[in-house]
């Protein structure tokens, strides 16, 4: 699950570098997001099966991590 951050009230500007009206505006003013898993169980803890189980979520958000890093890069971000 992706999740953003709570902007620090509603209140909070679009950063300086955008302009007030952007059409994303409302997610500009959040300060990160976060991805999580559901929780594996026990039993999956306990079994070799955990490795299989990672590896599947990782890779539903690998595109993501690559999309962030691009950006972070100055490089135009593609999630293709």
């Amino acid at each position: 699950m992706v999740t953003l951050a709570e902007p620090r009230g509603s209140d909070r500007p679009v950063r300086y570098t955008w302009p007030k009206e952007h059409p994303r505006g409302e997610l500009l003013r959040h300060t990160g997001f976060a991805y999580s898993f559901p929780s594996p169980g026990q039993d999956l803890i306990e079994s070799p099966e955990l490795v299989r189980w990672a590896v599947d979520h990782l890779r539903k958000v690998a595109p993501v991590l690559r999309w962030v890093e691009a950006a972070a890069r100055g490089k135009r971000p593609s999630l293709k």
